[in-house]
């Protein structure tokens, strides 16, 4: 009896001891922690604009004539006053002569016309003349007047279209293109040079209907180039006062002083600050997983972790920044951070 006894306990320990190597062993995730941190974040839309200068116009002639020369080309800078091109001026100054000798000949026949009636007027006075004649002779003096002041207007006229043979530059620009010759007839209006001013440039910026409720006058930008990361801080100028029609957008303008390699018709990207947050709390991306419950971090616990529900707003630079549910100076998990559930056990590895 004594011996059976032994034996049960020889193979209840056997057994005991079967059980526990059999027992699956405690299972510690591998992951790396990072710390939440507080930094100023701006809010920010990405759009794109389109580089305009407010001063290009198109130079035009305002009078018939053959150009006599032309004075200037493409990409040369040019000075408010200097001549472009000169017409032929054979016709006006022609008409300035024709125009000049009726003003004379009319002045002539109004100033003896005059002394008719103060004649007349003596004459009538003395009852030598009717009354009907001295009327008839002021009515031709008056005549004389008014045929004089529209001969002295052609004169004027024909000067100025003297004048207008002369074409000028409106303002300090750069002629960008010149579409006339020596030797060319041009009527009134025919385009003759287009010509950029490059004193301000403009950039608008385009952004669709539902996009534009955060602009406002004022709103700050940061621009640049498609090719260069150069930043120009500028404020938005104006916002169109309705929804443009054809692509249900709505335009904000921006004026800049010139700058080096900027050039008209081209292409800016725009970064437009809607809002700042100087204290937003901020953690790694991969420190965000989305749950059924919605989204979480897991807050590191010596040996295991705790899943911390978290309301999320922008992200920037891989990066989230954390709205409510976590304050700054928090370890959380990072790397690994995906294969965790609440009340995890963990093992922090060196990144």
């Amino acid at each position: 009896m004594k011996y059976i006894i032994i034996c049960l306990a020889i193979m209840t320990g056997w057994s005991a001891l079967a059980d526990a190597n059999d027992a699956a062993p405690i299972h510690h995730i591998k992951i790396t922690t990072t710390t939440s941190i507080t930094q100023h974040v701006d809010v920010i839309e990405h759009a794109l604009g389109r580089i305009e200068d407010p001063t290009s116009s198109t130079i035009r002639s305002e009078t018939p004539a053959r150009i006599r020369q032309v004075m200037v080309d493409v990409g040369q800078r040019v000075h408010k006053g200097d001549t472009l091109a000169q017409l032929d001026t054979t016709d006006m100054r022609l008409a300035v002569s024709a125009a000049k000798a009726k003003v004379s000949s009319l002045r002539a026949q109004a100033k003896n016309q005059q002394a008719v009636v103060k004649r007349y007027a003596s004459l009538a006075q003395d009852k030598f003349i009717s009354t009907t004649m001295l009327e008839q002779a002021q009515t031709q003096a008056t005549a004389l007047k008014k045929a004089l002041q529209v001969s002295q207007s052609q004169l004027k006229q024909a000067q100025h279209h003297t004048r207008q043979t002369r074409i000028v530059a409106p303002y300090d620009g750069i002629v960008q293109q010149r579409m006339v010759a020596s030797g060319d007839y041009v009527g009134v209006g025919k385009p003759m040079f287009k010509l950029v001013g490059q004193s301000t440039l403009n950039v608008v910026i385009s952004l669709p209907e539902t996009r534009s409720r955060h602009l406002h006058q004022g709103t700050p930008v940061r621009l640049h180039l498609p090719q260069d990361n150069h930043i120009i801080d500028a404020t938005i100028r104006d916002i169109s006062p309705a929804i443009i029609a054809s692509s249900n957008a709505l335009e904000a303008r921006i004026q800049l002083a010139p700058q080096q390699g900027w050039y008209a018709g081209g292409t800016v990207i725009a970064d437009i600050i809607v809002a700042s947050h100087p204290q937003a709390v901020l953690v790694p991306e991969e420190s965000v997983v989305l749950r059924p419950q919605g989204d979480v971090v897991y807050a590191v616990h010596g040996d295991h972790v705790q899943a911390v529900p978290v309301s999320i707003g922008i992200h920037q630079n891989n990066k989230v920044e954390i709205i409510h549910g976590l304050k700054a100076g928090e370890v959380i998990a990072h790397i690994g951070a995906a294969f965790l559930s609440d009340g995890a056990l963990i093992t922090v590895k060196q990144p």
